[in-house]
């Protein structure tokens, strides 16, 4: 006989190695015992502790748990909280159109019932059934399950469903669980795009750069220059004042990256950055390098995001970089400018220091000034801030909106503290990263206040500077080479003709939409029309189906790979909810017997806002490309 366990067992060490772990080394018949009934499926289990059992008819439970999955049969993934005996998840796991299903369980006795009675070794290896530990369930882990290639479009479907009663039991786990799926969500959607000019201006600083990206040192050049084993990120949060006396002691034996924000305050104090970061695509990001002297800028290497405004990268005086985020349209400048990217991946100056820190090779990264959270006195930053430790500017913009306010766990754990959403983004970004980095770069939070990071080490800034840091060996000074004029020339060439195919292809595809956007809007006209008079059955569905065959036709277009890095990451802020509303009507039920053509008719109508919204987005991206490119010198 086939021996379940074993078999899952080792689909799990592939898929998830953590809970392989606990399961492999786990000891049964603690707290639940198995009782089997007539059929195979019938078998119930008593907690033997609460002195209930998890169902009260386990046929019967399934069955009924089954038919209410009946709304959601269209879904693509569904998320449960408990395993319970498993027979459930083996007969939904036999729909094809659930791709993912993702379940959390509590406790490890009754996952290695479940994993005993079934084998679910082929849909674990292919990630149709994702199973975690529920103190396994972590934000870095939410975050990961909600970037799966194929959920994106489908992230406003999400619930949380309970596989059987007996888990309400567990409803302060149950809302942890819910509350990190739905905070990793609402960062996948901003990610995703929500301000379509931030996109624009992101692209059309992109291409404005280009000239003096290509006239700098390349970013990988920088990646080779470290000379030290670790790294202290210097934030600008209200704990970082009193880190200030100590940093300047070990300065000369660490490896200081320094946000933009934190140059005016170091300046101050007398301490001078080895690299400093900065990623905000506004211009008043540049006060941050006017504030600062000139002679003070000598030897720093300054890591500018190439989507930053060229006054910004301007303020500037010391060594410059100009680095390639990980964009599909800056992908379109991988081969032919390979040594300039990628970095960048997450939404503040720190999440791209700890980037630069990890990828030059250093042992160990320690924050400061770290706070993600409010001051005990409730100020923003600093002392010495640009713009002063009560940044009224950005507390407008955060907590104009009283749900931007949450309340977190705080630096040791004692206490919950006051933060906003916005640091809650940038928090989600270090927890991914701490966690992919975690077997080759410590994170240590030596901030002493502010937020818990999950991930870092929370060690006191003095006892890292007596103990982590060697003193017998100084730091050799960051020296960078720029491009010489011919490689300038060679490259400015290539990445023109580069540029000139996108926009090429940019409008044969524009052309395409908008004749596709003009048939398609006279039908909807008609089909609009005849709904609102509830003439629906007057609708000719030959015509209507050969429209969504053209459209599915159409949608080939982002299978084009270079299409795709080209244009997806700007138009995709014009498009994403649209697309998201679009597959809540392809998921939704509907009551054929009523409307039997309702799902196709919705689909059409959706269409025609999205094809809109396509063409715009298409033609403002081409018109910033070729602005942009208007403003480069001659080569």
């Amino acid at each position: 006989m086939k021996d379940f366990y074993q078999e899952n067992l080792r689909a799990l060490k592939e898929r998830n190695p953590q809970l392989h772990a606990k399961l492999q080394s786990f000891e049964p018949n603690q707290k639940y015992e198995v009782f089997a009934g007539k059929d195979l499926v019938d078998i119930n289990i008593l907690d033997s502790q609460r002195q209930v059992t998890l169902y009260n008819d386990p046929v019967r439970d399934t069955v009924t748990a089954i038919e209410n999955l009946d709304p959601f049969n269209r879904y693509p993934f569904l998320c449960f909280y408990g395993i319970g005996n498993g027979f459930f998840f083996g007969a939904i796991l036999k729909h094809p159109g659930f791709r993912h299903i993702i379940v959390v369980e509590p406790e490890l006795e009754l996952l290695f019932i479940a994993l005993n009675l079934s084998d679910f070794s082929e849909a674990i290896l292919t990630d149709r059934l994702i199973i975690f530990h529920s103190e396994d369930f972590t934000e870095a882990t939410a975050n990961k399950l909600v970037n799966l290639p194929d959920l994106g479009l489908y992230l406003k479907l999400y619930d949380l469903h309970l596989t059987c009663p007996y888990y309400a039991f567990y409803q302060e786990d149950i809302l942890l669980a819910n509350q990190r799926f739905t905070k990793a969500i609402f960062q996948a959607v901003a990610v995703h795009g929500n301000d379509a000019t931030d996109a624009l201006v992101g692209i059309e600083h992109f291409v404005q750069n280009l000239p003096e990206m290509i006239r700098l040192a390349p970013f990988q050049q920088l990646l080779t220059k470290r000379s030290s084993d670790t790294a202290i990120i210097v934030s600008t949060g209200p704990s970082l004042t009193k880190q200030l006396p100590l940093l300047k002691e070990i300065a000369p034996y660490v490896t200081i990256v320094s946000v933009d924000a934190s140059l005016p305050i170091l300046e101050k104090y007398g301490i001078k950055p080895d690299i400093v970061t900065s990623l905000e695509r506004i211009e008043p990001t540049g006060e941050f390098f006017k504030r600062t002297s000139a002679q003070f800028h000598e030897g720093v290497v300054f890591v500018h995001s190439a989507v930053q405004h060229e006054v910004v990268v301007g303020a500037t005086h010391g060594q410059k970089i100009i680095a390639m985020r990980p964009y599909g349209y800056m992908q379109m400048f991988k081969e032919i400018l390979p040594d300039f990217g990628y970095v960048g991946i997450g939404m503040s100056a720190a999440n791209l220091a700890f980037e630069v820190a990890y990828l030059m090779g250093h042992k160990q990264t320690v924050f400061i000034g770290q706070d993600l959270a409010y001051g005990d006195d409730d100020t923003t930053h600093a002392s010495d801030h640009t713009f002063g430790k009560n940044d009224t500017g950005f507390r407008n913009n955060v907590e104009s909106n009283p749900n931007n306010i949450l309340h977190v766990t705080g630096y040791g754990g004692h206490k919950q503290v006051k933060t906003n959403i916005v640091w809650m983004l940038f928090m989600n970004y270090f927890i991914n990263n701490i966690h992919e980095t975690r077997n080759k770069m410590t994170a240590i939070n030596a901030t002493e206040g502010g937020a818990r990071i999950p991930g870092t080490l929370e060690v006191p800034f003095a006892e890292v500077a007596a103990t982590l840091i060697s003193r017998t060996q100084p730091k050799t000074p960051i020296r960078l080479v720029p491009n010489d004029t011919a490689q300038i020339n060679k490259d400015h060439a290539t990445m023109e003709k580069q540029l000139d195919r996108m926009i090429e292809s940019g409008e044969a595809a524009k052309q395409k939409v908008e004749a596709l956007f003009l048939d398609l809007a006279e039908l909807c006209d008609r089909v609009e029309l005849l709904k609102n008079e509830d003439r629906l059955g007057e609708v000719n569905m030959d015509e209507v189906t050969a429209m969504t065959n053209r459209i599915d036709a159409f949608k080939d277009l982002f299978d084009d790979v270079n299409f795709k890095k080209s244009f997806w990451d700007t138009v995709r802020s014009f498009i994403v909810h649209q697309e998201m509303e679009i597959a809540k009507i392809v998921s939704q039920p509907y009551d054929k017997a009523l409307y039997p053509h309702a799902r196709t008719i919705d689909f059409l109508l959706a269409h025609k806002y999205w094809f809109f919204s396509l063409a715009g987005g298409l033609d403002s991206q081409l018109a910033v490309m070729k602005r942009a490119k208007a403003t480069w010198p001659s080569a």
